[in-house]
Order: C-alpha cells, then structure tokens, then sequence
C-alpha cells in the first residue's frame, strides 16, 4: 500500500512537470525547434535574395536574357548564273549540313559506323572528326531530303537514338547546274559552303562578295518553352523576317549564248578526239562589243561532278595559259607596218628563195618563194617576208603595236588567275634573232582570249575593246546593278588600215592559201593561220628543254561575216598527233563553228562573195632597190680577219644576213634602209668584231621607205 501510494505519488509529480511545457495540448517545445528552423531558412533565402539581386545582379541578368533571347538564322541562297537568253547555268537548290557536338556523342566508333554508309564517307574519317574537342564540328554538306529523313529516323528510334546524341541537320543550299558541262571552265564551281571556288563562281564572289554568294542573318528571338524540338522553342518578330524572306542575292546574266556555246563546245570536243589532240579552246567574240558569245574547252567536264575530273582538264587553258601562238601575230607585223605607210598591199619583198640566216639561226619557209608581194606573205605565211616586213618596221613600231594589242596584261575578265602572258616589253633591246621570231609569233606567250581581243579590232575600224563575260547585273528586287557596255582599250590601227588588214586576210582562205580549210561556200571568211612550237623538255634524261615539232599549238583565228565582220573567232589545238599546222587542224573547226555562228545569230545571208579591191592610199615602192657597191679589197690578208663589207643602201634584214655570214656582230641603230656603218666598207677587223649601222628613211624614186 505504502508503495503503490509512492508511486502514486512520483506518478503526479511527472505529471505537474509536464504541464509546464503543455498547455491545452500545445507543444512549446516543438514550436520553439519550428520556429528556429523557419527563421534559419528565412534568413538564408534573403542572403540569396540579397547575392542574386544585389551582388551577383549582373550576372544573372545576363543568363535570364540567354534563356529568354534567342537567334533564328535564315540562309539567303546563293545567285542564279544565266546566258544572254535567260537559260540557268547555275542555281542553288536547298541542301542538308550534317553537323555534330563531338562532347555529346557517347561512342565516336559506333556514331561513325553508323553514319558513313548514309553519308558515304568513311567511317575512319568520321570517328576522327568526332572525337574533336570543339562544340561545332561538320560532318558532311550539300546533302539531300532522303538521306536526312534516313539520320532522322535513326534519331527517333530506340536503339540507336543514344548513339546519335550531338547529332543534327542544319538547312542551307548546295550549287547545281542544269546545263551539266555547258561553259563548264568558265563557270567554275562551289566549295562545301556554296562559297565560289574557282572561275566565274569565285570571280563574281571577289566582285559583289555577300550579294551574290548569299549571307546567314541572324534574327533575334524570343524563347517559348513550348517545345524542346529544334526550332519549336523560339518566335521571331514578324517585322525582322519579312525583309529576309522578300531579300535575295544578286542575279548575273552573262554574255554567253547557250545555243552557241552547245554548238561550239561540240565541235571543239570532235577536233581535239580527232587530231588526237592533249586539249582546245575557241572563242566567239562580237566585234562592236567586245562581248564573249562562246568560249569553250575540251576535253568537257560536268561542273555537278566536277571532283571526278581530272585536274589539267578543270583548267580554262583559254584564260589561265599562256603558249606561243605562232603566225597569227604575223597579221599584226603587217598591220603595223601598213599604219607606219612602210609597205602597201603589192609591195614586193624578198624571200630569199626560203631560207634565210640572221646570226647563227636560219630560217625556212615552207613555200620555197624568191620573192612576195604583202598579201601573198600572209597568203602563204611566209617567215621570211614577215621578217623582212619587220625589218622595214622596225623594233619601235613592232613593239609599239605589240602594247597597244594588250600583250603582256591581263584583259579584266571575272576569272581568277587569268594569266598576262609575256612579251618580253620591258627589254630595251631585243637581240637580232628575238626580233625576227617574235614578228612572226614565237618566243612571246599570249593566252586564247588576248589573240582574238587584239583581233577582232581589225572587224571595228581598227579600235580594241574590252572583252565581256557580264552582260548585266540585277538585285532581288530586278533592278540593274550593273551593265556592260563597249569600252575601247585602245586604237590598234586607223581605221583605213584595218579596212585593208580585212581586204588582205579574205585572200588567206582562197585558193591554194593557208587557210582554204576555213572557207564558206556562201559567205566570204578572213582569217589567218597558225602554228606556234612550244618550248618543252625535249630530253627526259637530261632536262634539257628547246622547240619540239611535236608539241605546237595549231590554230585559226579569223572573222564573219567577211565583208561586214560580226564576230571574230579563234580555235586553238594543243599538241595534236597527225597532221599539222593551224590550216591542217585548226581551219576546219572554224569554219563549222563560223557556219554555226551565222546561223544562230542571224547573220545570214551573207554579203556579195565577189569583193571590190581596195586601193591603199600609202605611196610606198612596190620593190626596195639595193645599191650594190663592191669593196676594193675582197680577201683578208690575215687568217682570222674580216674585210668589213658595203652595207649601205641594203635593207637592214640584208645588212644583218650579210654580217651574220662574215661573223661579225651587229649593233642596229634606228631602222629602215643603211645609211651609215662604223667601221667603214673595206675595213678589216678580227671575226666577232661589232659593226655598228644606222639606218634611217631615205628617199628612193619620190617614195619614203622606213
């Protein structure tokens, strides 16, 4: 009883206890731990508070305007390329860029096996692309709508979705050209980023830059959250997008007629498969314009596949390669010499029987003649009589004219790594033997689209003009940002002159001459032949290099119609095995790219075929009289001596072939007729010794001679 009553008893003062810290069923205890802890958490909230708004501000202001803003990026397509009638020569038609985050892709090995039989490219190759550590990495371009709906279904499945994380396909455009190989080397191609790689394409990059390779614009955007799809997340202000969308690039038409290009293209292509040729070019230019109508190379290649090819047939040799053309310059001897009023049409030169020595070089003509008249050297493409021609000339007067047709620079045409060519301009003086080749075309290069330049000035009263391959220019709106027009560059010849440069060349194509391969039947061809040897490596072994018959340029550059020229065309045939010659190979390309031009551009009919012969208003002799004088004494006394000849009164071709045959050197002063030697006739002197000889104009019979 005493126990239980002490038990009793420690059992209510427990209770009393309690009811210090419980009141009514509440718990202060338990509220004081409930508050503290809300305190604590309140305060650490507002240090936050006080870090993010206050000391950190900037920071997260920046990240709230990332998550918030956004960039969409809309692609402006490159411009479209077009002939003078409208056709597309190149376009741009919408592509896939696969592109990869190479930190996200789990396994580079099995990604890559993946993707390279899609994107064929080898899978060693795209392992190592994405094991990159860059967050952008591209993985293949330009690729079209079924391969991206075959990466994208491998994204949505399950067994290879993980596989493709870091995975994407991004829009953008690839080039194409519908016309395959039409004007292929002039329009070049696009690299991976549809940016001009080489020819017009990259011409025209250089000159308009973003007009007309196109842009990426970047419009800002607002982030929605409504979707975690590429590009379901953002919305961009109407106001931006509207001008991108109605924007483009600038859209180029060239001066190019597709229709003649086709034609000339094949012609060119059967030529070179024909003579077995390594290559060829021809041109088409509008004599009044200075526009490029047609230029064409062969062998041909497909711009859209243009990787297969091989590299020396990528190359627009008629632009980018200069060779040595040979006897057509020997038309721009003769049309100096005829502006200089040193020759007329009928004068009569010496041609030494074809062959002719100056030095230690001897030269041949291949129609054995004593003498020529002016219009049967070109007839005939005489060496000889152009050398003599030359001679009356002069070096200035060669020179001068050589300038003035623009050799030695480039033309300007769009095409980078168009080639200037070299002749040799800025020596003071050219040795005697440099003198003689280059009259006649060797040992000077020129490029394909500088002959016909400098020739079709003959076809427009003596006045060069600039070459064309832009016609116009237009932005997206139509309206014209550019257009070419008719820019002279120089006055080769007066106008007279080249009246009768025309008269000279109609006789090329008659008869026995040269160029009879290139005549019409219903419509009178001038033109000229030629043949120009190039220096190559002769001698494997050695290196040694020299002029082989077996590596020349055969070629024809001539204009229609004959009478009242409209385009003037040149055909150039590189190193063709069989027959040779510019008449043999060159002649009968022209005369069916000639026939077709007529056709196409509507130039028929025809003039009369029968001429009216012009009458050359210069008084020139028609022969130049040598005055032989013999020399008192006739054999040098001393063994290694010789007696210095007469010179005055020769030519000067005469005084150098005759000094060349004694040994003795020559320094030329002026030109035209000897009138004065230093030492005098009959002096004797060691061989080797330099003669110096003065020539000038003289008076013979009323008439002046250069």
């Amino acid at each position: 009883m005493i126990r239980r009553r002490k038990g009793n008893r420690r059992i209510r003062s427990n209770e009393k206890a309690s009811k210090k810290f419980v009141n009514n069923g509440f718990n202060w205890t338990r509220a004081w731990s409930v508050l503290a802890i809300l305190g604590l958490l309140y305060t650490v909230l507002i240090c936050r508070a006080i870090q993010v708004h206050v000391v950190d501000r900037a920071t997260y202001l920046e990240r709230g305007d990332e998550n918030i803003d956004a960039s969409m990026v809309f692609k402006i397509r490159r411009g479209d390329i077009t002939g003078r009638r409208g056709e597309i020569l190149a376009t741009s038609l919408k592509a896939w860029t696969l592109v990869s985050d190479p930190r996200k892709v789990e396994s580079p090995r099995a990604t890559a096996s993946i993707l390279a039989p899609i994107v064929d490219i080898p899978a060693r190759k795209l392992k190592k692309l994405l094991e990159q550590e860059v967050p952008y990495q591209p993985l293949a371009f330009q690729l079209d709508d079924k391969t991206h709906t075959q990466i994208r279904n491998l994204q949505l499945q399950k067994e290879t979705k993980h596989l493709l994380r870091g995975i994407r396909m991004d829009r953008g455009y690839k080039r194409y050209y519908p016309k395959q190989g039409v004007a292929g080397h002039l329009l070049g191609w696009t690299n991976q980023y549809n940016e001009g790689y080489t020819g017009l394409e990259l011409g025209l990059d250089e000159q308009f830059e973003s007009e007309m390779r196109g842009a990426e614009n970047h419009v800002s955007a607002l982030r929605t959250g409504i979707s975690r799809k590429q590009g379901g997340t953002t919305l961009a202000l109407l106001d931006k997008v509207f001008p991108l969308v109605k924007s483009g690039a600038f859209r180029v038409e060239t001066t190019i007629d597709t229709l003649l290009q086709e034609k000339v293209e094949g012609i060119l292509a059967d030529a070179v498969k024909r003579n077995l040729a390594k290559r060829g070019t021809a041109v088409v230019v509008d004599v009044k314009t200075g526009e490029i109508l047609a230029f064409a190379h062969a062998p041909l290649i497909d711009n859209n596949r243009w990787r297969q090819q091989p590299s020396r047939n990528r190359i627009p040799w008629g632009v980018k390669s200069g060779f040595e053309p040979g006897s057509v310059m020997k038309v721009l001897t003769v049309a100096a010499a005829l502006d200089a009023e040193v020759i007329e049409p009928d004068t009569i030169i010496d041609t030494h029987k074809g062959r002719y020595r100056i030095a230690d070089k001897v030269f041949t003509d291949l129609k054995r003649m004593k003498e020529a008249s002016v219009r049967d050297v070109l007839r005939y493409s005489s060496n000889i009589g152009t050398i003599e021609i030359a001679m009356l000339l002069g070096q200035p007067g060669l020179r001068s004219i050589l300038k003035r047709s623009g050799f030695g620079q480039k033309t300007g045409l769009p095409i980078p790594g168009e080639t200037a060519g070299v002749a040799h301009l800025n020596k003071k003086n050219w040795d005697p033997v440099s003198f003689a080749t280059r009259s006649f075309g060797q040992g000077i290069q020129v490029s394909a689209i500088q002959v016909v330049r400098a020739f079709a000035a003959f076809g427009n009263d003596g006045v060069m003009l600039e070459p064309h391959l832009i016609k116009r220019v237009k932005d997206h709106d139509g309206r014209i940002v550019y257009e070419a027009q008719p820019t002279p560059v120089s006055r080769l010849v007066r106008a007279e002159t080249a009246a009768t440069v025309r008269d000279l060349l109609l006789d090329v194509t008659t008869g026995d001459a040269t160029g009879r391969k290139a005549a019409l039947k219903d419509c009178r061809v001038g033109g000229k032949t030629g043949t120009g040897q190039q220096w190559v490596v002769i001698d494997k072994e050695t290196g040694k290099q020299g002029y082989s018959s077996e590596a020349e340029v055969a070629s024809f550059v001539g204009f229609v119609p004959g009478d009242r020229p409209k385009v003037a065309v040149y055909v150039a045939i590189d190193r063709p095995i069989g027959e040779q010659g510019g008449g043999a190979v060159a002649a009968p390309a022209f005369r069916e790219i000639a026939d077709a031009a007529l056709d196409i551009l509507g130039a028929r009919p025809c003039a009369a075929v029968h001429r009216k012969k012009l009458r050359f208003r210069h008084h020139v002799p028609r022969s130049v009289p040598v005055k032989e004088e013999p020399t008192a004494i006739t054999q040098a006394p001393i063994p290694g001596t010789i007696i210095v000849p007469n010179l005055r009164g020769k030519t000067l071709a005469h005084a150098m072939e005759t000094l060349g045959q004694k040994k003795l050197a020559t320094v030329i002063s002026g030109s035209g007729i000897v009138q004065k030697q230093t030492p005098g006739a009959g002096t004797i002197v060691a061989e080797g010794t330099p003669i110096q000889i003065t020539c000038a104009l003289q008076k013979v019979e009323g008439y002046a001679v250069d």
